[in-house]
């Protein structure tokens, strides 16, 4: 996308990787790719609901075991079709941001559940996930 960008009409220093749940992990993962392979620099990551650390052990997993769409059973349930079942050697490509040097912003939303940006996206909660911040991002 970065080589081909100007001839697009699109600025290459404005790229943002974007998704969601297991696609905001990945979104990750390629960031970091670009990082390590000389790859374009990214203006961002924007990721909703992103699958981000595998060890499913964090405070908040337990909390919200047996809560919701997206709750501890099904968040173990994403990670093994992703990996070993040990999990004995996880890539960092899979389970990283601010481990590895990243910046990163971290907006919660009372009443967000898994996936509420896409379920409502016209919601006020919503579009603040994205459009306020990729505006403030790329000084749009």
């Amino acid at each position: 996308m970065a080589e081909h960008a100007p001839e697009l009409g699109l600025d290459p220093d404005r790229l943002v990787v974007a998704g969601s749940s297991a696609g905001g992990g990945t979104a990750a993962a390629l960031a970091l790719m670009a990082r390590d392979r000389g790859g374009p620099a990214l203006a961002g990551q924007l990721l909703n609901c992103p699958m981000l650390d595998a060890r499913n052990d964090t405070p908040s997993a337990h909390q919200m075991a047996g809560v919701d769409t997206w709750d501890r059973a099904a968040n173990e349930v994403g990670w093994s079709a992703l990996l070993d079942a040990d999990r004995a050697d996880v890539s960092p490509y899979a389970s990283a941001i601010w481990r590895a040097g990243g910046r990163a912003e971290l907006h919660a939303w009372p009443g967000g559940f898994h996936g509420f940006d896409t379920a409502v996206p016209r919601s006020p909660p919503a579009r603040e996930a994205r459009l306020h911040w990729l505006r403030r991002l790329l000084g749009a």
